[in-house]
């Protein structure tokens, strides 16, 4: 059997068992056995887009005023989701979208499994079927169809560049931070990169422009997350939460230990030793290129919901391949970040035995933001190391300008 029809039949049987789950347990109690706290209306992040068609439709703003939501929260969402409203779409309409998201994240899943083994694809699916997935699934995040845009961007690179772009665009029109899915254009020579990479660049600061107000309220709505969350600012706005002073000291920590992320990163540019063609497999390494940055990204940015480590899902099938035909010490950092990843996504079922530690709270967040934190510095140095050898040279180039200064 071939592997897309695998990883096909591994979804479909991944949703047979859910909804065998809902039939013999109820909807509430099967998400409970993951540990996620559902919300009622389901579909809850969702609700906040077609909440906003009915108070669009009353004669209000949503992004200013959103009755129609069932929480009354205002829309966080780039204006561009609005457009919707022009199909007449309704809170009834919430399970057929969310069902459409779904199928959509699942489709993403299968086009970047094209001959994949058993066990990534097993890993894959252990991934997918994570708390931190699932709770974006249970909360109709918009993350899926963004997730299925970067996995289309990654299968249209090898066709098309300026399709792959253009799916790029999209995703960063839609919901901004899968800009950082561009890296997939590292894969196209020297000259054509720098000229997508303007244009995109160039696109963006216009879209940005055109959408400043919007995006100011954005900003001033997104929540600022401390639980169930990754980022720069998780970790040292929790400590500022029960201590000022340990906060700052916490906010220092933060912040220097980006640096040092940044110059461990720096050392794998200095590298020549990424496997040469056809030594070592790299059908999934668009993936892993996007699935990494958006992760990289997203974490500089500051603070995220888990659901948004679905991207790392992008990120397995080639450190897969890269425990078996890399560097002794690349495949060591390999296995390490895969375990590190699923550490991170399956927190909430973790945390469930760490609790009844003393203190088990505390720790168990500690042991979370510690694994969230060994998956940056660990894909910021393999996203660097796979980096093509034109941007080692520039890197190489400045590496002997400071030396030869100092």
């Amino acid at each position: 059997m071939k592997s897309r029809a695998k990883a096909i039949l591994a979804c479909g049987l991944a949703t047979l068992i859910f909804l065998l789950l809902f039939s013999l347990y109820g909807y509430d109690r099967t998400w409970r056995l993951w540990g996620i706290s559902t919300m009622s209306p389901h579909f809850a992040d969702l609700r906040n887009i077609t909440g906003g068609a009915e108070s669009y439709a009353q004669g209000f703003d949503p992004m200013i005023k959103n009755p129609g939501d069932p929480w009354q929260r205002r829309m966080n969402y780039p204006r561009v989701w609005q457009s919707l409203y022009l199909i007449g779409i309704n809170q009834n309409h919430t399970t057929y979208i969310g069902i459409v998201f779904i199928l959509l994240f699942l489709i993403g899943i299968c086009l970047i499994l094209p001959q994949a083994s058993n066990i990534t694809i097993a890993l894959v699916m252990l991934a997918a079927l994570s708390p931190a997935t699932l709770l974006g699934i249970e909360r109709g995040n918009n993350d899926l169809p963004i997730f299925f845009l970067v996995a289309l961007s990654v299968v249209a690179i090898k066709k098309s560049p300026i399709l792959s772009a253009a799916v790029v665009l999209i995703g960063f029109v839609l919901k901004l931070f899968p800009i950082f899915g561009c890296s997939v254009l590292l894969r196209i020579n020297r000259t054509m990169f720098w000229k997508y990479a303007v244009s995109l660049f160039v696109a963006g600061v216009m879209y940005l422009v055109l959408t400043y107000s919007d995006n100011l309220i954005i900003g001033e709505l997104s929540t600022k997350s401390m639980g169930l969350s990754y980022g720069v600012n998780v970790f040292w706005m929790r400590a500022m939460s029960l201590n000022l002073t340990m906060g700052w000291y916490a906010r220092l920590l933060s912040f220097l230990t980006v640096l040092i992320a940044f110059w461990y990163a720096f050392t794998a540019l200095l590298r020549f030793d990424f496997p040469p063609e056809g030594q070592c497999e790299d059908k999934y390494l668009d993936a892993f290129r996007a699935g990494a940055a958006i992760y990289l990204g997203t974490f500089l940015l500051g603070d995220n919901y888990d659901y948004r480590l679905m991207f790392l899902i992008l990120t397995i099938p080639q450190l897969v391949v890269w425990t078996k035909c890399s560097p002794r010490d690349i495949s060591l950092r390999s296995i390490g970040v895969i375990l590190f990843i699923f550490l991170s996504q399956w927190y909430l079922f973790n945390r469930r035995i760490i609790y009844y530690l003393p203190y088990g709270h505390y720790v168990s967040y500690v042991i979370d933001q510690l694994f969230k934190w060994s998956v940056f510095f660990g894909l910021f140095y393999l996203f660097v190391w796979s980096m093509p050898n034109w941007t080692k040279g520039y890197a190489q180039k400045l590496y002997f300008l400071i030396k030869r200064s100092t």
